[in-house]
């Protein structure tokens, strides 16, 4: 069975990655424009005829990206939070099940009071 946290990781990463492709298409939209009168075939990011109008399409598009990259940042900031949180109690549970087994009283191991100053 697979463990959860390995999940998490796995969806961090790819949330990891989809957000510098979103950040990387919205700069993209921003610094690669170019418009020709003539030759149809060469323009790059131009929509319609006017420049003023296509700076602020593009300008659109680039906030939208920023925007869904950010998003996705954040989403795998919680995934691999979530992540090590699993995993730190997975590690205690396996741990706290090895104290069973071997008999050892867990009060004395694992103890919820500060230690003396």
């Amino acid at each position: 069975m697979v463990k959860t946290y390995r999940l998490c990781f796995t969806f961090a990463a790819i949330l990891l990655t989809a957000g510098c492709l979103l950040i990387y298409l919205g700069f993209d939209k921003k610094f690669n424009y170019y418009s020709s009168e003539k030759f149809t075939d060469l323009n790059r990011n131009a929509y319609v005829g006017g420049d003023a109008y296509n700076y602020i399409i593009n300008s659109n598009y680039f906030t939208g990206y920023g925007v869904l990259g950010c998003s996705a940042f954040i989403c795998a900031t919680m995934f691999f939070c979530t992540a090590l949180y699993l995993r730190s109690k997975d590690q205690e549970r396996a741990v706290l099940s090895e104290v069973r087994s071997n008999g050892i009283d867990q009060e004395k191991i694992i103890s919820h009071e500060l230690p003396p100053l």
